[in-house]
């Protein structure tokens, strides 16, 4: 407890007005900022498996930021570094770098944003029942253009490379490209069309191309219900000889419900074929609600609920079933105009077909977070 009573503390001096140390160049257009944080953690499943091993721990994070918004053009990058340190589990402790690049333009006919990202983690894998450490760089670039005042057209490239440090675990390359058409039916809503093709490269186990044809509509979907619906069918072809394919339906679906000025409502349901660390496919399923209260004097609280279902598949052999639920609630408080409280518990349970990954997990995080 001493060790995060210095960390509270040096995220607290670092806030005060007298070490501002916020740069602001060109007249405002650019701007530098400092980020601290600091946290404590009790996680009761370290390593998300049966056997439930507990411990509590420290992060302390230091981050450099930059924004620069001039003309038709806004980007913004930031490095960060992150330390952690496990009371009981000392291996896990680990220093965790971070950095990450943004170019947008928002105005004019052609429109869109281009992120690059790349980090070091250590963190529990639902799927492989274990602690992971790898290296992960992740790219998006969407581009979106007005054919007329109708119709416009985007499309999105995304692309991941993550490597495992444990080489019992299967490195993996994902690149995605999707095409939308976009058709204006009402001024405050779109209705879309579109088609996806995904590669993923999986390091030394076969190769999976996803395809998907998807229907939806994006906007204000009900007075009060404002987000995107996606909904379709995919297949999953897989490299292996003789294999066969996966079917199924996909989705993806974000609103946003705002029955009162001070309370917003988030739901959020999705569908898709993915990859885990340990080369299997997992057809999975999930859905969450989420809300926000904001009350008096700046205090803000939320408390969310979520399902998930994954079906594992070696090849295109059904070998696992997972069925998860959670709650969690939180809150934040600005103590200052720089510097913020926060804390949430977690309650989570994932039943399985297979023993060792039926567990249960609870989770407290307290933290101070400071910008200037």
């Amino acid at each position: 407890m001493t060790r995060l009573a210095l960390l509270c503390g040096l995220a607290a001096l670092l806030a005060v007005p007298l070490a501002r140390g916020l740069v602001v160049l060109e007249e405002g257009k650019s701007q530098l900022f400092v980020t601290t944080a600091a946290e404590a953690t009790w996680d009761s499943n370290v390593f998300s498996n049966a056997d439930e091993v507990a411990d509590f721990y420290e992060t302390a994070r230091l981050g450099l930021d930059y924004e620069r918004n001039a003309g038709l053009l806004t980007a913004s990058a930031g490095v960060e570094w992150a330390y952690s340190h496990f009371e009981r589990l000392h291996d896990e402790s680990s220093a965790l770098p971070s950095a990450h690049a943004s170019l947008a333009r928002k105005r004019g006919r052609l429109t869109g944003k281009f992120d690059l990202g790349w980090r070091k983690a250590n963190e529990s894998d639902n799927f492989a029942n274990q602690r992971t450490r790898f290296s992960e760089v992740t790219g998006d670039l969407q581009l979106q253009y007005p054919v007329n005042h109708r119709f416009s057209v985007k499309t999105e490239t995304t692309y991941e490379d993550r490597n495992y440090l444990d080489r019992t675990l299967y490195d993996r390359k994902v690149l995605s490209e999707a095409l939308d058409v976009f058709h204006a039916y009402t001024s405050k809503l779109d209705l879309v069309a579109g088609y996806r093709i995904r590669w993923s490269e999986v390091s030394g186990s076969y190769n999976r191309v996803d395809h998907a044809l998807l229907l939806g509509a994006n906007g204000k979907i009900l007075p009060r219900l404002d987000g995107s619906l996606r909904i379709g069918f995919q297949r999953r072809v897989v490299s292996e000889p003789g294999a066969g394919n996966l079917d199924g339906v996909t989705a993806s679906i974000a609103t946003w419900w705002a029955p009162r000025n001070w309370i917003t409502v988030g739901i959020q349901v999705s569908k898709d074929f993915a990859t885990t660390s340990t080369a299997q496919s997992t057809d999975g399923f999930n859905a969450s609600l989420e809300s926000k209260l904001a009350t008096v004097g700046q205090l803000s609280l939320t408390a969310g609920a979520g399902y998930s279902r994954y079906a594992f598949y070696d090849v295109v052999t059904h070998t696992r079933s997972d069925d998860g639920l959670y709650f969690r609630f939180g809150a934040e408080y600005p103590l200052t105009k720089r510097l913020k409280f926060t804390a949430s518990a977690t309650w989570m349970h994932n039943s399985s077909t297979f023993a060792f990954a039926d567990y249960g997990r609870r989770l407290l995080n307290l933290g101070l977070s400071a910008r200037y």
